[in-house]
């Protein structure tokens, strides 16, 4: 029987789109980021100054390389879980041994990043790799350093995510709103009550759902102003599900996941294991 080679096997990638914007103090609402190449520049100067540690899951979170390309730049965030150094088995015979590693050492864990020089963004999503949250953590960081030199009337910078225009759409042409359920990490939620992020067993994540009492619905316009608000802090909150009847009274359960501007690609490994970094960009080159 004809085996398959699982290390030859292209990976499966999911990609979704954000862009960084800026809030400035003269404007209301969220606008263009026109200094995307001066911040990738002063990242690239600083890299080795540019990360992130958090303390309640011992985990680390930095950038591994920034390539300028035509398009942009080839970003490679990398991750390490320390503190953390499990016996290592052999598959074979069942034995085991101690682990090599230092306290202050982990697995690490990359993911790709193609920003476009209109500050577009193009992210892989890991379940292990670095999330968007923590991205903008590190951009924010960066940004603060220069501001002040380049344009101060930036008081900040965020990443938002691009979701496709229908899913507010079919909101506004509701006939009811009957519900909502937010997920969200842990420790947005804003109490220690909470927060089990030191529970290694215990998923990083919360649902939040509020309920339209009985024979009662949401009010439409405030509904969607609280939508709006909550995509504007994608880089906070993991999905959006809305319980509704739509225009023809049919009940529907939509979320923001299958609105997202998303991609999935196929990316080859290399001998590790890990997918291939040259192939990855090449594929995500592809959709710009």
């Amino acid at each position: 029987m004809k085996t398959t080679n699982l290390l030859t096997m292209p990976m499966k990638r999911k990609i979704f789109q954000y862009r960084v914007m800026c809030k400035r103090k003269s404007e209301t609402d969220l606008c263009e980021f026109p200094h995307i190449g001066l911040l990738m520049d002063e990242i690239r100067t600083h890299i080795n100054q540019s990360d992130y540690k958090d303390l309640t899951t011992d985990r680390w979170y930095g950038f591994d390389s920034i390539n300028a390309i035509a398009e942009g730049w080839k970003v490679v965030l990398a991750n390490c879980k320390y503190n953390y150094r499990p016996n290592l088995i052999d598959i074979n015979n069942r034995t085991e041994r101690q682990s090599p590693k230092n306290n202050s050492e982990g697995d690490k864990e990359k993911t790709h990043v193609l920003i476009k020089s209109d500050a577009a963004i193009f992210f892989e999503q890991r379940r292990n790799g670095t999330g968007a949250f923590i991205f903008n953590k590190l951009l924010k960081a960066a940004w603060k350093r220069i501001k002040n030199t380049i344009d101060n009337d930036i008081t900040s910078i965020e990443i938002v995510q691009e979701i496709d225009n229908n899913f507010l759409q079919i909101i506004r042409e509701a006939n009811r709103i009957k519900g909502i359920k937010v997920v969200a990490e842990s420790h947005i939620v804003g109490s220690d009550f909470l927060n089990f992020s030191n529970d290694t067993g215990v998923k990083d994540t919360y649902q939040i759902e509020i309920r339209a009492k009985k024979r009662h619905e949401f009010n439409k316009e405030i509904f969607i102003q609280k939508i709006e608000q909550l995509l504007a802090e994608r880089t906070q909150i993991d999905k959006i599900i809305v319980d509704l009847n739509d225009n023809e009274n049919n009940p529907r359960i939509i979320n923001t996941d299958q609105f997202a501007k998303q991609y999935v690609i196929y990316a080859n490994k290399d001998s590790n294991g890990e997918v291939n970094t040259e192939d990855m960009f090449s594929k995500m080159i592809e959709l710009l």
